[in-house]
């Protein structure tokens, strides 16, 4: 009686596991924003769940054709849903019109080898390669994922030794049957290894995807976090952690600060309005993000004022750079009335010293600019060097 309640609990482990990933799947795709394909990973968990509850119900071995049938037919849906949905995760897809064939194939050759020429032996072959070559299929694709970062990584590889061990474990299987009849089959080790691999491949794979998931919600939401509404660039909690990062990474290299403030912006609110101030900040943003290089760090720091992080190239590139964005600005056309106050800039630049923080770099950058703005605005001024002590 124990043993018989001990092989009952190992059988409800699986198909409870993939309920509760199946929770998990609904769950994210329920604070997604509309990505479906956690549905389709989350049916093929549930699916799969079901698959086994039904199998545990009706016994195996079981002589009833029906019941095969089903049982398969569960599994092999499952396959199909957990594929397709992990294929559209990464950008790719088998399609609707494609499942539909592959679905009523299996379906038929299930039937044939049930009923008009029953055949144990095609039977396992049909229900245990046939989603074997749908995993390898669905891995080759995602190839690419085994450059990409290492939670990507980890569903390619995951899923390739998911797909692979399908092909040895049902030829070896069969091989050491003497007479593989149904009743030697379900005596055999291949239920107690099949379940193995799918507990432990299957709950890794789809941690891993998970895993994959949620990383990459947790990046869109502190680039959100990160990211100023209005420009498009970093807010200043973004630009600061940014620029804080590179600075102590900059042992040997000279990390400039550029703070920009635009000139009299209050007054383009006053006499053409906030939604006129809004696009001149928006358009003064896209200027400035066309004006750097991609190491060159942007941030929207305050209500108008911009900060720039050149990474290297110290004064030389500074100077560069201020002339461009002061040419750039002058030049720009920002559909402002007549009466409208020209946009134009102050600017305040400081070199990193020895050692120096970010923070007293920027207040040195900070003092620099509000010494351009005392002197009668439009100007750059470049800090002195660090004082010691």
């Amino acid at each position: 009686m124990g043993g018989q309640a001990d092989s009952l609990v190992l059988n409800l482990v699986g198909p409870s596991t993939f309920v509760v990933f199946a929770v998990a799947f609904l769950w994210a795709w329920a604070i997604s924003d509309g990505r479906n394909y956690l549905l389709l990973i989350a049916a093929c968990c549930l699916l799969s769940s079901v698959g086994g509850i039904f199998r545990l119900i009706v016994g195996w071995p079981s002589p009833v054709g029906v019941h095969i049938f089903i049982s398969s037919l569960f599994y092999i849906s499952a396959t199909l849903a957990g594929c397709e949905g992990i294929l559209r995760r990464f950008g790719h897809r088998i399609g609707i019109a494609a499942d539909a064939f592959i679905l009523a194939a299996f379906t038929g050759l299930a039937l044939w080898f049930v009923y008009v020429d029953p055949s144990f032996v095609a039977r396992v072959y049909i229900q245990n390669l046939l989603p074997g070559m749908i995993f390898l299929y669905t891995a080759l694709r995602l190839s690419h994922l085994a450059r990409g970062p290492y939670s990507e990584r980890a569903v390619f590889w995951i899923l390739l030794v998911f797909a692979i061990q399908f092909f040895p474990r049902t030829f070896i299987t069969l091989a050491m049957l003497p007479d593989p009849s149904i009743e030697n089959f379900g005596q055999s080790a291949f239920w107690p290894v099949l379940q193995l691999t799918n507990a432990v491949l299957g709950t890794a794979l789809l941690l891993a995807i998970l895993i994959a998931e949620l990383s990459e919600m947790i990046d869109r939401l502190r680039t959100e976090r990160d990211l100023d509404q209005l420009t498009g660039v970093l807010n200043r909690r973004g630009f600061e952690d940014r620029a804080g990062q590179l600075f102590e990474q900059a042992e040997g290299r000279q990390p400039a600060l550029v703070l920009l403030d635009l000139d009299h912006f209050k007054l383009v609110n006053d006499t053409c309005g906030h939604a006129a101030g809004d696009e001149v900040l928006r358009a003064v943003g896209a200027l400035m993000r066309s004006s750097l290089r991609q190491s060159e760090v942007l941030g929207r720091i305050g209500g108008e004022e911009f900060a720039i992080l050149i990474p290297d190239g110290g004064r030389d590139l500074a100077q560069i750079l201020v002339a461009r964005l002061e040419h750039a600005i002058a030049a720009a056309d920002f559909d402002l009335p007549a009466a409208a106050p020209s946009i134009a800039g102050s600017f305040g630049v400081a070199v990193r010293g020895a050692g120096e923080s970010y923070l007293d770099c920027f207040k040195r950058a900070d003092a620099a600019l509000y010494q351009a703005k005392s002197e009668g605005r439009s100007r750059a001024i470049f800090a002195g060097s660090q004082q010691p002590g």
